[in-house]
């Protein structure tokens, strides 16, 4: 039996607990606070921990995590665009891993309906095509939508290729092993 959203059932935080910014995010009731912002803004800090802040903070917070990353980002870096509007300012100015971020938060808040993100995450692709943390997030947002039109064995089939790539891929800035666990329970996958 499948559960019902790839977005909100996998976990990854869990395999991050060892952290307390990570355990700060889990007991934020969904608020993205100063501290939890400061980190994901620190560009020092390791992108599997921020994701993990990410996943722990949830989707439950009505596009108000999101909105105030991006705002956030706005400002801090001056982002601008010539069409004046924040959305094509930081479509086309923020890092990969800013887009990552953003998109993540975005399809949390909307797993029922996150189409939204695939342009934000095709960007940050495009930025940085070789990073497995987006195609993971990539295919698990997909997921959500294959799970809406009932073609889990598609989904799971996607997954599984990225998942193979992490295995072959043992890089520091990767989610780790044990976190990948979330998403091969999940998906009811063999770990080879």
């Amino acid at each position: 039996m499948f559960a019902d959203s790839p977005l909100t059932s996998i976990n990854i935080h869990k395999a991050y607990l060892e952290y307390p910014i990570v355990k700060s995010a889990v007991d934020s009731n969904g608020r993205l606070s100063k501290q939890l912002m400061s980190y994901l803004l620190d560009d020092t800090k390791p992108q599997p921990i921020k994701l993990a802040i990410i996943n722990a903070i949830g989707w439950n917070h009505k596009n108000k995590n999101s909105r105030s990353y991006r705002n956030q980002i706005i400002k801090t870096k001056n982002y601008t665009s010539e069409f004046g509007d924040k959305y094509t300012a930081f479509l086309w100015n923020a890092t990969a891993e800013e887009l990552l971020f953003y998109s993540y938060m975005k399809a949390l808040e909307n797993y029922w309906q996150p189409l939204m993100v695939f342009e934000y995450l095709n960007r940050a692709i495009e930025k940085d095509p070789k990073n497995l943390n987006i195609r993971l997030i990539y295919e698990l947002s997909k997921s959500q939508v294959l799970y809406e039109i009932n073609e889990k064995g598609l989904a799971q089939k996607n997954i599984n290729k990225v998942l193979e790539q992490f295995k072959n891929n043992k890089s520091r800035s990767n989610l780790n092993q044990n976190s990948l666990l979330y998403c091969y329970d999940f998906f009811k996958l063999g770990k080879q």
